[in-house]
């Protein structure tokens, strides 16, 4: 055996992060709930950079309120068109404009996200909406 096999046998994990610590510490958002009504059969969230996208371009940023519920069900949308169009595959990408509509006018702000779908902590899978620096 060489030595780059005995070092790989002999390696241990120093630090392993959950995907329950992740959601626990606010670095990825359970939204499942949500998920389901559009038909993702997953545990589903997104990162809180994901989030951040969302929230900075509606009337009020940071704040969740109607039009940023409006945009997390059209990303949730998106993603699930994107990952049916992809014809299969662990990750799709996909543009989507977060700014919100309002009467009279239209602003565009485009934005490109990242699904994937890996095992969670168990290996049933999970779906993880990022921006694609995030991955």
């Amino acid at each position: 055996m060489s030595n780059d096999g005995e070092r790989e046998q002999k390696a241990q994990y120093i630090h392993s992060y959950s995907r329950e610590q992740a959601l626990e510490d606010g670095v990825l958002v359970d939204i499942s709930e949500a998920a389901a009504l559009v038909g993702f059969k997953f545990p589903t969230a997104f990162t809180a950079g994901c989030g951040e996208a969302i929230l900075a371009h509606g009337p009020n940023p940071g704040e969740w309120d109607e039009s940023t519920g409006e945009r997390l069900m059209a990303l949730l949308n998106a993603a699930k068109w994107a990952c049916r169009e992809s014809g299969g595959g662990d990750q799709v990408t996909f543009v989507m404009d977060v700014a919100p509509l309002h009467p009279g006018r239209r602003s565009s702000h485009l934005v490109e996200f990242l699904v994937t779908i890996t095992p969670g902590d168990t290996p049933e899978p999970v779906i993880t909406i990022m921006l694609p620096e995030e991955r």
